[in-house]
């Protein structure tokens, strides 16, 4: 569900084609990085497949990954006071790295896999009804 968020821009399914007016862009490095207080919404298209070296959301951004999605990234780092809300299908290759304040959404139709560590610092909201696998350590930090 995209409704609650009024000012989402959508990415289009060719990596190579996000939205520029909207300041979403991969840089050189297929690095993915929301700016501060943005909100993103990837495309809900059946089997819509994106795959990106690095997600980086900054303090306040906010990334939806919607139903029938699949998002493949190496690495995630997550800001004080970002939200990543997944309704569809998460695939980490390495790490996610949670900041204090920060909060990961996982839907009942959710699917997360971290073949890494997952690190998460004090005060994180960690809201799951759907699915979480984590094959390397999972690290609460204090």
């Amino acid at each position: 569900m995209t409704s609650g968020f009024a000012h989402s821009a959508n990415l289009l399914s060719n990596k190579d084609k996000y939205l520029s007016n909207n300041n979403i862009e991969l840089n050189s490095e297929n690095n993915l990085v929301l700016n501060k207080k943005q909100t993103v919404c990837l495309p809900n298209n059946n089997d819509n497949y994106t795959k990106i070296n690095n997600l980086f959301l900054k303090k306040c951004s906010v990334l939806h990954v919607p139903a029938n999605t699949t998002l493949e990234v190496d690495n995630i780092t997550i800001a004080p006071g970002a939200r990543l809300i997944v309704d569809g299908k998460l695939i980490v290759t390495n790490d996610v790295d949670m900041k204090k304040y920060s909060v990961l959404n996982i839907s009942s139709r959710g699917n997360v896999d971290i073949e890494g560590n997952f690190t998460a610092y004090r005060h994180i909201y960690f809201l799951v009804t759907g699915k979480i696998r984590v094959y390397g350590d999972f690290l609460l930090m204090n």
